[in-house]
């Protein structure tokens, strides 16, 4: 065999090449199998797992990851937050007569204003945990300034960044030439916000969408809760006529699977998956020990014309968008 035959012989082959995804209400990761061993996609600089963040600032160049988190931070850090009112529209009254042309004589033109929600000194919008809104029956779309993001647009750059470190390792590592096309995505059971079937299929159906712009073009869809059981059956393949049950508590979803394994061969008892994940308990965290820190419960006394006045501070204004930022 000639030294050129060799190196030939050590390349990985597109029919021996696995690719898996996933992509997470918290973190993603991905992994490469080239036929015997499973490579972790290092997905950052110093870690193989990246937060699945998206930043977007005032010339809606976009960022993602920790560098998108590191962004926010630091353009947020020393900055005084004012609210501001948002224009809802104007309103005019009348006078009650009735003019030349037949209308209602105007008196006067006021604008109307919603709530002091708006920080016009913000630089840029972090979002996190956009995962969790796939499966919503109406479509969402996130204001970023005066734009509409669909959710399809703020996870394309997660998906486009794994893609490119999935082909760096590949190519600088494996020794893979072909253009990489394929992966195979793990999704929750059900998710979150999902009451029936068409939900899940509307929250893959975007999912899908979202890759195919990130230039996965051939994808296998699969259920995360089965990916790790098989997963383990490959670690472990010893494990016969035995009964395991996986679970996966991640960031929005709770995943649960039953498998039996025989001799030659797996059966899927069952399946089952809940929209209750680590941000509902971080959520928990903020109501009991965070909030209380922040103002909530607190008295809030300010001088009146003619004396004190003293309210609790209207700390539910601003609760829900904390939680849910």
């Amino acid at each position: 065999m000639t030294q050129q035959e060799s190196g030939r012989s050590n390349k990985t082959t597109s029919n021996q090449l696995g690719i898996g995804i996933d992509f997470g209400t918290s973190n993603s990761a991905a992994a490469i199998f080239d036929g015997s061993k499973v490579h972790l996609v290092k997905l950052e600089d110093d870690s193989l797992i990246m937060p699945s963040a998206t930043y977007v600032d005032r010339d809606y160049k976009i960022q993602t990851g920790q560098r998108a988190i590191e962004s926010y931070i630091q353009s947020n850090a020393g900055r005084t937050v004012e609210l501001s009112a948002e224009v809802l529209g104007e309103q005019r009254s009348s006078t009650g007569q009735i003019g030349d042309h037949g209308l209602p004589e105007e008196a006067n033109t006021e604008k109307v204003y919603g709530q002091s929600f708006i920080d016009s000194g913000q630089e840029g919008r972090l979002f996190r945990g956009v995962k969790r809104l796939l499966a919503s029956n109406k479509e969402v779309k996130l204001m970023v300034f005066d734009k509409a993001f669909r959710i399809v647009a703020l996870i394309t750059p997660l998906l486009a960044r794994i893609k490119a470190a999935i082909s760096y390792l590949l190519q600088e590592h494996l020794s893979y030439d072909e253009p990489t096309f394929h992966a195979c995505i793990g999704h929750p059971v059900n998710f979150e916000g999902s009451q029936e079937n068409s939900n899940n299929t509307r929250a893959i159906s975007l999912l899908s969408e979202a890759y195919t712009y990130a230039e996965f073009k051939n994808q296998t869809y699969y259920p995360e809760p089965i990916a790790a059981s098989l997963s383990y059956l490959h670690e472990n393949p010893t494990t016969i006529d035995e009964t395991l049950l996986t679970v996966d508590f991640g960031g929005g979803t709770l995943d649960l699977c039953i498998l039996k394994r025989n001799a030659h061969d797996f059966e899927v008892v069952a399946t089952h998956g809940i929209g209750l994940g680590g941000d509902h308990i971080d959520q928990q965290m903020f109501r009991k020990v965070i909030f209380p820190m922040l103002g909530k419960g607190e008295r809030w006394v300010r001088d009146g014309e003619d004396r004190e006045i003293e309210t609790i501070f209207p700390f539910e204004d601003y609760e829900e968008l904390l939680l849910n930022w």
